[in-house]
């Protein structure tokens, strides 16, 4: 289903490692509150991957969670609890390893094109499209969830 009458959504993002697997969540809302979309999945078995455990989730949800923007809506927020998120493709942060320099490369343009903005959070403070992404992510790790989208 396609959301272009909406001016933008919001997207909660997280990621969490359990058992030896990274997974991540987000969950995207209407601009009334309403939650029109939420996906989770579990990433790849790669050495890199699962050396930033909890973060490849986030980041992979964030990729995930901007496509679904670009082609529902047009524009978006991304929320994240990892600072760097942000960081790595505003070039505020130093991209050091592989996933890091794909991330940045890959969120850049929707950056420079203003289909999305970000927004950080503290994490584990009730705010509830966090806890939400949060539950996700450890969903997706506990039931070895395939992403959907």
């Amino acid at each position: 289903m396609m959301y272009r009458h909406l001016d933008y959504v919001t997207a909660y993002v997280d990621g969490t490692f359990y058992n030896g697997m990274y997974g991540g969540g987000y969950v995207i809302y209407a601009p009334d509150g309403r939650i029109i979309y939420q996906d989770c999945g579990i990433g790849k078995n790669d050495p890199e991957l699962l050396s930033m455990r909890n973060i490849s989730g986030e980041m992979t949800a964030a990729m995930r969670a901007t496509n679904w923007i670009d082609y529902n809506v047009g524009r978006g927020i991304i929320v994240h609890d990892y600072i760097g998120l942000s960081k790595w493709v505003t070039g505020e942060w130093k991209t050091n390893k592989e996933y890091t320099k794909m991330y940045a490369n890959y969120m850049k343009p929707f950056l420079t094109l203003d289909i999305i903005s970000f927004q950080w959070v503290k994490g584990h403070t009730n705010i509830e499209g966090n806890e939400i992404a949060d539950h996700l992510a450890k969903e997706a790790v506990m039931f070895k969830k395939e992403w959907q989208f």
